[in-house]
């Protein structure tokens, strides 16, 4: 495991990509821990999908947004394109899960954010999309 992620943090993403599995009737294959987004959906041999989730501990009400990564956007938007398939965003909360298709997510709306509590991670800052929970 990286040191951005635990057991418990990972074992609530394969809960949401069981959900996306049946929502999208398709299958899961996880990416490494380190690479760009977090999973392929495949379906019959093919790649149909690419997708980020982000598991948040708060109810989806808390704020009106949830950062996305800009790398990770322009990566998903980047790979959805080549291979001609849909990029998704996930988002999971205490409460709920959400989704919205990358292509629709408003690049412009962002800042600079991340972690300031880790001094030996200075990458923990970067530019973040606010991506309005409404919208997904």
């Amino acid at each position: 495991m990286s040191i951005r992620t635990t057991e418990s943090m990972t074992e609530r993403e394969n809960l949401v990509c069981r959900h996306i599995e049946k929502a999208f009737r398709t299958t899961i294959i996880r990416t490494g821990y380190l690479d760009d987004f977090d999973f392929y959906g495949v379906r019959d041999g093919r790649t149909v999908g690419v997708g980020e989730i982000k598991c948040r501990n708060n109810p989806h009400n808390e704020y009106p947004t949830v950062y996305l990564s800009v790398h990770k956007w322009s990566r998903l938007l980047e790979v959805s394109r080549a291979l001609n398939v849909r990029g998704i965003f996930v988002a999971n909360w205490t409460d709920q899960t959400r989704w919205i298709y990358v292509a629709q997510i408003n690049a412009s709306a962002h800042t600079i954010a991340g972690r300031y509590d880790r001094k030996d991670a200075p990458n923990d800052l970067e530019p973040m999309i606010l991506v309005p929970t409404d919208e997904m």
